[in-house]
């Protein structure tokens, strides 16, 4: 998720495939926090100082009362750039990859997903072995072979 972060922060595109249903957009936004450089880094009014530790991860009372987030807008932007895509099974995992490969090759076209894949930098799969174990009988080879040469396919963009 940090890298995803660094990289919606940095205004690229990221493909989230979350496998394990554990994307959590709060914690991302906690971590784009944390990236702002430490005098953009002002906290205003939130319900509790506990809030405050858990998004900020302070320790301590260094936080500013005075209404609301100020960096909110930066925040929600670099997190509009995070896509997430829910997988539970290896063939659901090929298809989006198939999806982002397609999108990526019509990315000088005027559709709906230009933007997108046009800023397209980081693709992250939270856990592969989430998928993959399911299959692990006697054909996980061939499986295996198809992610890696799909994944290896399209980086080749």
């Amino acid at each position: 998720m940090a890298a995803a972060a660094q990289a919606a922060l940095a205004n690229y595109t990221v493909a989230f495939i979350d496998t394990g249903n554990c994307f959590a957009p709060t914690r991302v936004a906690a971590i784009i926090a944390n990236l702002l450089p430490l005098e953009d880094r002002h906290v205003c009014w939130l319900a509790s100082l506990d809030v405050r530790r858990v998004l900020l991860g302070w320790n301590d009372d260094r936080a500013i009362d005075c209404g609301m987030l100020q960096n909110e807008e930066a925040i929600g932007h670099a997190l509009t750039r995070i896509r997430r895509f829910a997988t539970f099974d290896i063939y659901e995992l090929l298809r989006v990859l198939q999806t982002l490969y397609d999108c990526l090759g019509r990315a000088t076209e005027l559709t709906a997903d230009a933007p997108f894949t046009k800023q397209l930098r980081l693709l992250v799969i939270d856990s592969l072995a989430a998928v993959i174990s399911p299959v692990l009988g006697g054909r996980a080879n061939g499986t295996l072979n198809t992610l890696r040469t799909s994944a290896v396919s399209s980086c080749s963009c």
